[in-house]
């Protein structure tokens, strides 16, 4: 977290398969639940691996834990030269009022039904930033009670 949020971080810039490094937290993942996966194969992109694969981790991991165990679907695809990675939970989604400040430092929904949820209100901030960082962004289509869609979006680089 200290890294990345100090805006002197150099990144870890190369570049890597997005699809394999999407299919592998997928499979490491499917411990915690199920996971519909679909990975559009041969999808490159330049950039931190381990920063983007934090990112990506903390998506899913928010999505299993407000899931209350229902599956989780995850899709990566390509459109307009930008990877388009989505991950949608069933859980209880996020107000319009939350919307706006989610993915604030040390920012935590203070609703009734996530009060008991660990967190610290890094995840989504980490997100943020590894988007910001990789000249993308982060959106929520959250829908109350009826889940949240995370749309993680990195612009595509010629290798």
């Amino acid at each position: 977290f200290t890294e990345i949020d100090n805006k002197n971080y150099q990144l870890s810039i190369s570049p890597f398969s997005y699809s394999d490094m999407v299919k592998s937290i997928v499979n490491n993942q499917k411990i915690k639940g199920d996971i519909d996966a679909q990975i559009e194969g041969d999808i490159d992109v330049v950039g931190d691996e381990f920063i983007l694969r934090m990112a990506i981790n903390n998506l899913v991991e928010n999505a299993f834990k407000y899931s209350e165990n229902k599956p989780i679907s995850i899709k990566l695809g390509v459109k307009k030269n930008q990877a388009i990675l989505s991950v949608k939970d069933q859980g209880i989604g996020i107000s319009k009022d939350d919307e706006k400040n989610i993915f604030k430092k040390f920012y935590r929904v203070q609703d009734e039904e996530t009060r008991d949820t660990k967190g610290t209100g890094l995840g989504l901030f980490i997100v943020k930033r590894a988007a910001d960082r990789h000249r993308g962004s982060i959106q929520v289509k959250a829908n109350k009670s009826k889940g949240s869609t995370f749309i993680l979006t990195i612009p595509l680089r010629q290798l």
